[in-house]
C-alpha cells in the first residue's frame, strides 16, 4: 500500500472516530448550571417506522453543481417545511468573476423539503434574462410568520471590462408550493424586483433580511463599498464603447422595465464611491415595491457591517467606522475599526438612532440583541498565523449602550495541530439565545495546509489531505465563558464522494456565511420532554465543500440570562432512547446560543392577532 493511501486511511480513521466531550467541572457540580445540546433531526425522523435510521445531519446535495453559503428558513407553523437558498452551478473558467465564490451556469438554487430535511427538491435557476451573464455571488432566504418566502440573489455583472455592477434580485413567493411550481419555470424571475447599490459604481457583498412583526414589513439591509474587484476579461463582455459618458443615469440593467426596480425617491444619484450601510423595505403584498431609505439615512462611512437584527421594534446594526474615508457625523472622535452601533425603524424611513461606540475595534464583527436590552458583540481577526476571538456584552440604557469588559476567547479555540497557521477567519453566523442567555456562533477558520506531515495522534498524515476550511459551533456564556465547542464534519474526504466536487479547487468552498435560525413554537415537545413558552427551536445549515448539512439543535439547560431566576431543580435527563433511532445524531454537553433578531414571544403574544408572528432572523 502506498504512503499516500496509508496516510489517507489514517486521516479517514481520525475523522470517523467518535468525539466524546466531557462537561466542565462547573457543569458537573449539581449546584451549578447544567447544559446539554442534542444535534438531531426529529422532524426528518417523524412518521418513520420504529427502528428506522436516517443520516443526521441530513445532506442536501447536487451531483453536478457546487452548493455553498447556505441560508435556510423554517416555517414556524410546520417545521417540517424548509426552504434553503444556496449558491449552485460551476466556478467560472480561468478564475473569472469578482470572488472565489463566483458561480456561473445555474448559479443559484432554492431547495425545499416537506419532511424536515430527509429529502430535498432542487429548484435551480440561471437568473432572469435581465441579469443573464452575471456571476452569482451570495444567496439569502427568510420566511415570515404567514408562510411567505423571500429569496435574495446577488449578481455581479461585468461591464466594459472595467468593473462589476452589483444587483440584488429580490423575489416574493406566497408559499413553499409556489417556490416549487415557479422558481425553475420563471428562471428566478417570479415576482422579482431589482435593487442596485445606493451609490454609483459601488459593490455589495452581503445583505440581510429582517422581518418586523409590528407592521408586517420585510427589510433588506446591506453594506456597500467602492468596487475593488479585478475586472472581468474583455472576451466575456463583447464589444464595448470607447468611453462611457459620466453623465449617464446609473442603471446597471437599463433593459429592465421601470416597474421592476425598487422605488428610490431622493436616492443618491451622485457618483460614488461611498462605504455605507443602506436599506430598503417592503410590505407582504406580493407585487409591492421595495422602498429605499433616503440618502441622509444611510450609515457611514463603514468599512464593514455586522449582521442586522430586529428586537423590540427596532433593527439593530453595527458599522465598522472608517473616518479615513470621510466624516463620521455621529462621532467625530471615532477611529478606523471601531464598531459603532445603530438602530432604526425602516418603515418610517427615519434617521438611524446612534447608540454609541463599542469597545471592539477590529475584525469581522457579529451582533446579537435580546428583548431585555442585552447585546452581544463578537469579532474575529488573524495575525501571523494566529486567531483572535473577542466578545463583549452590554445593555441598552437611556439612549446608549453600557458595555462590559471585553473578553478574549482565543485560547479556547481548539487546535488540531499546535503549529497550524490560521490565515483568515470569519464568524459565519451568530445567535443570542432568549432561553438561556448564551451565544452560539459558527466560526470558520482558513488554514495554511502545507504538504508537510501532520501528527493527529494516529500517526503522521500528509498535510495536503487535511481540509483547508474548518467550521466550529461555539457556545459562550457571559458569566462562564466558552462552555463547549463542536467541530462540524466539514471537508472530510470520505464525504466528498462526487468526483465533480472533489475535482474543484478548495477556494470555491470558502463560504461567505452559514446559517443559524431560531423559531418560536408553542408547546414544543421532544420525545417525552416538554419545553416552556420561552423556548425557541434552533436549526443550522452549514456548507460542506459543495454540500449542505442540516439539523436541529435542541437545548437542555437550567441556564438563564442574567437577572432571570433559573428553573427549580436540574434540567430533565437526556432522552437517550430518542437517539437510538438516529445513530448519527450527536449528543453534546454544550452551552448557550445567541439571538439574532428573534422576538420575546411572551412579550409579543398579547399584542398580535397571530402570536406565531413573533419571528425574525438575522444572518
Amino acid at each position: 500500500m502506498s504512503l499516500r493511501v496509508l496516510a489517507a486511511t489514517a486521516l479517514i480513521a481520525a475523522f470517523l472516530a467518535p468525539t466524546f466531550l466531557d462537561a466542565p467541572a462547573a457543569a458537573q457540580d449539581p449546584g451549578a448550571f447544567q447544559y446539554r445540546l442534542i444535534i438531531d433531526c426529529p422532524e426528518a425522523r417523524a412518521g418513520l417506522p420504529a427502528g428506522t435510521t436516517i443520516q443526521c445531519p441530513t445532506r442536501a446535495t447536487d451531483a453536478l453543481d457546487m452548493m455553498g453559503s447556505p441560508s435556510v428558513a423554517v416555517d414556524i407553523r410546520n417545521p417540517k417545511l424548509l426552504v434553503m437558498a444556496s449558491l449552485h452551478g460551476q466556478d467560472p473558467p480561468n478564475n473569472e468573476g469578482p470572488s472565489e465564490r463566483s458561480r456561473t451556469g445555474l448559479p443559484y438554487t432554492t431547495f425545499t423539503s416537506v419532511d424536515g430535511g430527509r429529502t430535498w427538491r432542487d429548484n435551480f435557476f440561471p437568473g432572469p434574462a435581465d441579469v443573464r451573464g452575471s456571476y452569482g455571488e451570495h444567496p439569502q432566504i427568510v420566511t415570515d410568520p404567514y408562510g411567505h418566502v423571500y429569496v435574495g440573489s446577488l449578481w455581479a455583472r461585468p461591464i466594459y471590462g472595467t468593473e462589476y455592477q452589483y444587483v440584488l434580485s429580490a423575489q416574493k413567493f406566497e408559499s413553499l408550493d409556489r417556490v416549487n411550481n415557479n422558481q425553475i419555470r420563471s428562471q428566478g424571475g417570479y415576482n422579482v424586483q431589482y435593487l442596485d447599490t445606493f451609490y454609483r459604481g459601488n459593490m455589495m457583498t452581503q445583505y440581510w433580511y429582517v422581518f418586523d412583526p409590528r407592521v408586517d414589513n420585510m427589510t433588506i439591509v446591506w453594506h456597500e463599498q467602492p468596487n475593488t474587484a479585478t475586472p472581468a476579461p474583455r472576451a466575456l463582455l463583447g464589444a464595448a464603447p470607447a468611453a462611457v459618458p459620466d453623465d449617464l443615469p446609473f442603471r446597471p440593467l437599463p433593459e429592465v422595465p421601470h416597474e421592476m426596480w425598487a422605488e428610490r425617491p431622493n436616492a443618491g444619484q451622485a457618483p460614488g464611491p461611498h462605504s455605507v450601510i443602506a436599506f430598503a423595505w417592503t410590505n407582504m403584498t406580493m407585487k409591492s415595491s421595495y422602498h429605499y431609505a433616503i440618502e441622509n439615512n444611510t450609515i457611514g462611512p463603514c468599512s464593514a457591517a455586522t449582521n442586522s437584527i430586529w428586537s423590540e421594534g427596532y433593527i439593530y446594526v453595527g458599522c465598522v467606522a472608517a473616518p479615513s474615508l470621510g466624516p463620521f457625523r455621529w462621532n467625530n472622535n471615532t477611529k478606523d475599526g471601531t464598531v459603532e452601533i445603530f438602530r432604526f425603524q425602516s418603515e418610517k424611513g427615519e434617521r438611524p438612532e446612534y447608540l454609541g461606540a463599542s469597545p471592539i475595534t477590529s475584525g469581522k464583527p457579529k451582533l446579537g440583541v435580546r428583548s431585555d436590552g442585552r447585546l452581544a458583540l463578537f469579532s474575529v481577526t488573524t495575525d501571523t498565523g494566529k486567531l483572535f476571538l473577542q466578545g463583549v456584552f452590554g445593555e441598552y440604557k437611556e439612549g446608549r449602550i453600557q458595555w462590559d469588559e471585553v473578553h478574549d476567547y482565543s485560547s479556547k479555540v481548539p487546535r488540531i495541530n499546535p503549529v497550524e497557521k490560521v490565515t483568515d477567519a470569519n464568524i459565519q453566523d451568530m445567535e443570542y439565545r432568549e432561553y438561556s442567555g448564551a451565544v452560539h456562533l459558527i466560526l470558520k477558520e482558513v488554514l495554511d495546509v502545507a504538504p508537510a506531515p501532520v501528527d493527529l495522534g494516529v500517526g503522521k498524515v500528509a498535510g495536503a489531505l487535511l481540509p483547508k476550511y474548518r467550521k466550529t459551533l461555539f457556545a459562550i456564556d457571559e458569566r462562564h465563558g466558552v462552555i463547549f465547542n463542536y467541530k462540524f464534519d466539514v471537508g472530510r474526504i470520505t464525504n466528498r464522494t462526487d468526483p465533480q466536487l472533489l475535482a474543484r479547487a478548495e477556494e470555491n468552498y470558502n463560504d461567505l456565511s452559514d446559517d443559524l435560525v431560531q423559531i418560536p413554537q408553542i408547546n414544543f415537545q421532544y420525545n417525552d420532554l416538554k419545553f416552556d413558552e420561552l423556548y425557541h427551536r434552533e436549526f443550522f445549515a452549514v456548507g460542506d465543500y459543495g454540500i449542505v448539512i442540516f439539523a436541529e439543535i435542541i437545548e437542555l439547560t437550567n441556564l438563564r440570562p442574567p437577572g432571570v431566576a433559573p428553573p427549580p431543580g436540574p434540567p430533565p435527563p437526556v432522552p437517550a432512547p430518542a437517539l437510538a433511532a438516529s445513530p448519527t445524531a450527536v449528543l453534546i454537553p454544550l452551552a448557550g446560543t445567541s439571538f439574532a433578531g428573534l422576538l420575546a414571544f411572551a412579550l409579543l403574544a398579547n399584542r398580535r392577532k397571530n402570536p406565531l408572528a413573533a419571528f425574525s432572523k438575522g444572518e
